[in-house]
């Protein structure tokens, strides 16, 4: 799996690694404002790291 990537699993998970989940909770990261678009798309959506997926 690609570092800083999210994999869409369905509406309401997305799989990430677990740098991207800690970046993601960084206001102003690159993956913050990723994480930001992605929930654009799906509002309800969770991250799931990818070890417990």
């Amino acid at each position: 799996m690609k570092k800083n990537a999210i994999i869409y699993i369905d509406d309401t998970h997305a799989q990430v690694t677990k740098a991207f989940e800690k970046q993601a909770r960084i206001f102003g990261t690159p993956e913050y404002r990723e994480w930001r678009a992605y929930r654009q798309d799906f509002p309800n959506a969770q991250m799931v790291s990818e070890n417990a997926a």
